[in-house]
């Protein structure tokens, strides 16, 4: 059991990372004007976590991409499961 709540943690912890920010950029993404830039009276609690995310996407990306291909393959070597 405590191998299997191990495993789950990582998933769990894995798939609410990658909700989140996909929250922060559809969030984000409502307050952008048509020059790309924020339109006036935007919230700083999303300014800032979207420039980071558009600064840093493809790390952020990679980082659960890798997380979640690592969860996947534990959970296999768990289970045992076979192609």
């Amino acid at each position: 059991m405590s191998t299997n709540f191990g495993v789950n943690a990582w998933g769990i912890s894995t798939v609410v990372l990658a909700i989140a920010a996909l929250l922060v950029v559809v969030l984000g993404g409502a307050f952008l004007g048509l020059d790309g830039k924020f339109v006036e009276g935007t919230p700083r609690w999303i300014a800032g976590p979207y420039s980071s995310l558009q600064q840093c996407g493809n790390i952020v990306a990679g980082i659960l991409g890798f997380s979640g291909l690592a969860w996947s393959n534990f959970y296999k070597a768990l289970t045992g499961a076979k192609n």
